[in-house]
């Protein structure tokens, strides 16, 4: 139960971030260079650190290959990612603000 709650924190805290991203930024951040380009390097890592989940979940349908397999393995691959990332951001989350109290 307490690591659900991690995970709901984490996906929370990403999408919090990715919407102040977007709100301060005043467009829709991607994984490229544009957005680089637009908030700059340390926005950018801020970004791409705290909202990863949101982006990754954003980009499955993107780019998608000819061949059934590959299109299954990078699904499956990057959900795994973005789970994995939305529950570091949750123990970061949690921990943190633990910490603080």
């Amino acid at each position: 139960m307490i690591a659900f709650m991690v995970f709901v924190t984490g996906a929370a805290v990403s999408l919090a971030v990715f919407f102040l991203g977007r709100g301060f930024a005043g467009f829709t951040p991607e994984f490229d260079r544009e957005t680089v380009d637009r908030v700059g390097l340390i926005g950018a890592f801020a970004l791409f650190c705290g909202s990863g989940p949101v982006l990754l979940a954003r980009s499955i349908d993107q780019g998608l290959a000819e061949r059934h397999a590959a299109v299954l393995f990078n699904t499956v691959l990057q959900t795994l990612l973005l789970l994995l990332w939305a529950g570091v951001l949750g123990i970061v989350a949690v921990e943190s603000t633990r910490m603080l109290l």
